[in-house]
Order: C-alpha cells, then sequence, then structure tokens
C-alpha cells in the first residue's frame, strides 16, 4: 500500500488551486475534506499526495503561493 500524506490548507478555494498546481507538475492528488480535530488548526481542506511526492508537492504549492499549515499522515 502507498503511504499517504495530507498537505492541509485553509479553505477549499486553496485546495483546489494547489491541486490545479500539482497536476500541471504531473503529481498525483486529491482534494480531501479533513475532520477539523484531524489537524492543529481546524483546517478543513487538504490536499492528499503520495508520501514520496510531498517533498516536491509543498515546493510547487510554496512557488505558486499556495500556503499550507501543516502536513497531517493520511
Amino acid at each position: 500500500m502507498i503511504e499517504k500524506k495530507i498537505i492541509a490548507v485553509s479553505s477549499v478555494t486553496y485546495a483546489m488551486k494547489g491541486a490545479d498546481l500539482l497536476a500541471k507538475n504531473k503529481i498525483k492528488r486529491r482534494v480531501s475534506k479533513l475532520s477539523p480535530d484531524k489537524t492543529k488548526r481546524g483546517c478543513t481542506y487538504g490536499i492528499s499526495v503520495n508520501a514520496s511526492e510531498v517533498e516536491d508537492a509543498v515546493r510547487i504549492l510554496k512557488l505558486g503561493g499556495i500556503n499550507y499549515s501543516e502536513i497531517a499522515d493520511g
């Protein structure tokens, strides 16, 4: 089984924009709704990526101006 990580963002808008950026860079991703208690800041949306691609995904999101609050286990 492939390990997943969730990059938590503040809104569904940022999750969708981030997912579009990752798609353009050929990173497999999925927007997911999170339980508010799943993250420290209560973020309710995230972008799920393979754990092996999380560093690249974070770099791409930062370059695209998409801020994230944390990376959680998926």
